[in-house]
Formats: structure tokens, C-alpha cells, sequence
């Protein structure tokens, strides 16, 4: 028999797996697993990308590249402008690259906080399960230790009342009783 304290401790148990598989965080970390590695492959393909650009000299900055443009004179004259349209289209398509590569950098970034996060609740679940199969595994010990317990005096019940039947039917042949059934006597 299940006791009440282990019975009570098993539904919360239950009610607190059922709560926490709401939210089905098994298939949503496989989920994100491969978001993540799909944001790696992708960051690390416009990394390289970024990398075919000449590197902008350090320091530079949206600031001193207008400074670079004005100087040029691109903003007065549109046959200057043509002439340095490779370098500015160069300077746009790097800074494209860049923004790219933050951009996957903080989703990545973001992806890997939320496998950790279902992590911790797809290990909380796994302890949960445990927890539970803990204590159907204490139960079952105390069951087969009452059933062991309790085998040990049936036999010894039984043997007792097979005694007793045997010890009574001898005392009914000492005195010739008449049999139950028939109502003879045994000598008859």
C-alpha cells in the first residue's frame, strides 16, 4: 500500500512535470540548437566577406569618412562624385559587412542565452523525472519489503492451520466420531 506523504509528494511531482512540459522545452532547445549553428555558419560567412574589404585605418568613423568625402569635393561636384564612386560604393558595401556581422553577433549572442536558458529547464524537467522515478523506485522497495514481511507469516499461518486440520482429524479417527458427511462412524 502507498502511504498519503508518498502518494501527496508523487501529484505534485506530476502537476509540476505537466506545468513544466507546457512549455515543451525538450523541442525548442533542438530548435535552438540549430539556430545557433545556423547564425555561426552565417556569421562566420560574413565575416569573411568583411574581410575582403581593405581595412578602414583605426579610428575611423562615420565622422572622419565625411570629412574624407567633403574633402574630396564629392558632395559639390557630380563628375567628382563619378570618379570616387568605386571607393564610396567600396565604403558603403564595408559598412553593409560590418552591420552585418553586429547584427549576426548579437543574434548569435541571443541564441546561445536561450539554449542555456532551456537548458536549465530541460535539466530541471530531467530532475523532476528522476525525482519521480526515485520515488516509485522507494516504493516499489517498500512494497516488495511489506510483501516479503508478510510472505514470512502467511506460510507460517499456513502451516499452522494444515497442523491444526491434520491434528484434527486424527482426534476424530482416536474417537470414532461419526464422519460430517455421512454421519458414520470411521470403523463403519
Amino acid at each position: 500500500m502507498v502511504s498519503p506523504h508518498i502518494l501527496d509528494t508523487y501529484i505534485h511531482l506530476e502537476k509540476e512535470i505537466v506545468r513544466e512540459e507546457r512549455t515543451a522545452p525538450a523541442p525548442a532547445l533542438s530548435h535552438s540548437l540549430g539556430r545557433v549553428d545556423d547564425l555561426a555558419i552565417d556569421l562566420e560567412a560574413a565575416q569573411q566577406r568583411l574581410s575582403r574589404f581593405a581595412r578602414t585605418p583605426s579610428g575611423a568613423n562615420d565622422e572622419s569618412l565625411r570629412e574624407v568625402l567633403i574633402d574630396l569635393g564629392v558632395d559639390k561636384s557630380p563628375d567628382v562624385a563619378a570618379e570616387h564612386e568605386e571607393f564610396i560604393a567600396n565604403i558603403n558595401r564595408q559598412a553593409l559587412a560590418q552591420n552585418e556581422v553586429d547584427i549576426l553577433s548579437r543574434r548569435l549572442e541571443e541564441a546561445e542565452e536561450e539554449v542555456k536558458m532551456l537548458t536549465s529547464k530541460v535539466n530541471f524537467l530531467q530532475g523532476l523525472y528522476q525525482q519521480q522515478d526515485t520515488l516509485l523506485e522507494f516504493d516499489l522497495v517498500q512494497i516488495e519489503a511489506g510483501a516479503r514481511h508478510t510472505g514470512r507469516k502467511e506460510p507460517d499461518r499456513l502451516a499452522g492451520r494444515s497442523q491444526t486440520d491434520w491434528q484434527e482429524g486424527a482426534r476424530q479417527t482416536d474417537r470414532k466420531e461419526p464422519d460430517r458427511l455421512t454421519g458414520r462412524s470411521q470403523t463403519d
